[in-house]
């Protein structure tokens, strides 16, 4: 849990400060010619190593609780019951393996077209 944290943040702020000044992310393509940015291979690899952390946190709390669940002293079926309850992350974790082969595109310009799997993203509440 610690890692995806310290992962996810190191993500948001050089995702953040990718350009500078900041605005020049939106204003390259009119134009602008006053900043710089990142090279977005190293965007694609930190989105690759936060997606792993994750898929691999979420994964680990999906499965462990199960583990406890199964030995505990009550009748298989509350058993049964509570198990996809606590197997929700697997869901989110999901759709960051989906989101995955996506990820290169974030090299092509127009890369918005090809992003259709955010609005799935939002919904189940999973992070980038």
């Amino acid at each position: 849990m610690f890692c995806t944290v310290c992962t996810g943040v190191v993500f948001f702020f050089v995702t953040l400060l990718q350009c500078q000044p900041i605005s020049f992310f939106w204003e390259q393509y009119t134009g602008a010619t006053n900043g710089h940015c990142i090279n977005m291979d190293v965007i694609i690899a930190l989105t690759y190593l936060y997606s792993a952390f994750s898929v691999i946190c979420d994964f680990t709390f999906a499965i462990l609780p199960i583990i406890l669940i199964w030995k505990l002293k009550m009748d298989r079926k509350t058993k049964i019951a509570l198990i996809p309850i606590m197997a929700m992350a697997c869901i989110a974790s999901a759709a960051v393996v989906v989101r995955m082969p996506f990820v290169k595109d974030f090299k092509n310009i127009d890369f918005l077209c090809k992003s259709h799997f955010l609005p799935l993203s939002l919904a189940i509440g999973m992070q980038p």
